[in-house]
């Protein structure tokens, strides 16, 4: 039977292309967020969690928390991290062990709550084993960059972050070699192979009893007639078998099927 893909838009390509072309620091990325969890839960004696939810190939710089410019050396960049206000003043707060953020406070962060966050990024990124530091003078200089969008939870306190990265950090690919690339990454997927060689007719109960390690006896085995199917991909696998006095030789098949 036909395959039916999906329709996609052209801004969906685009922003494939650009994972494609950037996958590996996407993965790198995405070593974080358990690393600063760890190292914010002990300082804030809390439970700390970040998660990532999504991000933009390319998106305008348009803040609206408390933003925070981390220079990364290595990297040659400076990105630009946004919280909200009041979470990153709970945050603060927690980690002098005032568990009650005060009320009534500033909605632009004082030098003593900008103190604190200075040094609990230091802290996060001795825990990534990066060389980042804050460099409060620096400014954005593209009108667009990739946001980075995560959640962070402070005990039972939510809240979203960005992290704003300049978009010319990032390689620009053409859409024939993000091709070829996303190819190259399909072959490394994994899928379910399916395959049944036999049978056996069980009760419920030997069923629920049943161990990791127990020895099930096929009642119908049969080499000359192998049943297979691979994910829900409509391919067909069909088993041959070639016998002559003293080997005998075994080999399957995998086949697309028509209809």
């Amino acid at each position: 039977m036909p395959i039916r893909l999906p329709s996609v838009s052209k801004s969906q390509v685009e922003v494939s292309n650009w994972q494609v072309g950037n996958a590996d620091f996407l993965n790198e990325l995405g070593s974080w967020p358990n690393k600063a969890a760890e190292v914010l839960s002990e300082l804030l004696k809390a439970r700390f969690s970040i998660d990532f939810k999504q991000g933009s190939a390319v998106q305008a710089f348009e803040p609206v928390g408390q933003v925070i410019p981390i220079s990364w050396p290595v990297r040659n960049i400076t990105f630009f991290l946004e919280l909200e206000t009041e979470f990153a003043q709970c945050c603060a707060y927690r980690a002098i062990d005032r568990f009650e953020t005060p009320v009534g406070l500033d909605p632009e962060l004082s030098a003593l709550e900008q103190g604190i966050l200075d040094y609990l990024l230091s802290k996060v990124s001795q825990a990534l084993g990066e060389s980042m530091v804050v460099a409060h003078s620096a400014r954005p200089i593209d009108a667009a960059m990739v946001a980075v969008v995560c959640e962070m939870k402070c005990e039972d306190r939510k809240s979203f972050a960005r992290i704003w990265i300049p978009q010319a950090f990032f390689a620009v690919i053409p859409e024939t070699e993000a091709l070829e690339r996303g190819k190259a990454i399909c072959h490394l997927a994994k899928t379910q192979l399916v395959i049944e060689l036999g049978s056996i007719s069980i009760s419920g109960k030997e069923y629920i009893d049943l161990e990791i390690g127990d020895i099930l006896v096929l009642e119908e085995l049969s080499l000359e007639n192998v049943q297979g199917r691979c994910a829900d991909l409509p391919i067909q696998l069909t088993a041959s078998v070639q016998k002559n006095a003293d080997v005998q030789n075994y080999s399957l098949t995998l086949r697309r099927v028509h209809g």
